[in-house]
């Protein structure tokens, strides 16, 4: 606790601009992942998006590594509709653009 608050003193910025939401690679056209990455940013949401189509699992376990709190899935069917998972509830729901916005901005 003690070194925590050293840091958070210290270095502010970097706790609170930490990534709050993983756009997960389902095999997507990587341009569609960066699009959605900027969208996000542009409304203040951190959010990076995983590099490679790798195993869920994997893009998962990044997202619990680096304490990223949101997982994104883009809907194949809906374009207008993602599925967002909160990485400590393992609560999946599906909203829209804006729906996810206000949630993260809580």
């Amino acid at each position: 606790p003690k070194k925590f608050f050293i840091f958070f003193t210290y270095f502010p910025n970097l706790i609170s601009n930490s990534t709050q939401l993983l756009i997960v690679n389902q095999g997507t056209d990587q341009q569609n992942l960066i699009s959605l990455a900027s969208q996000f940013r542009k409304k203040g949401i951190y959010s990076e998006f995983y590099p490679d189509p790798v195993k869920l699992n994997k893009q998962l376990k990044y997202a619990n590594a680096n304490a990223i709190p949101y997982v994104l899935f883009e809907s194949k069917g809906d374009s207008e509709m993602f599925e967002l998972k909160e990485m400590n509830s393992g609560i999946q729901q599906f909203y829209n653009f804006n729906d996810i916005v206000s949630q993260l901005k809580k």
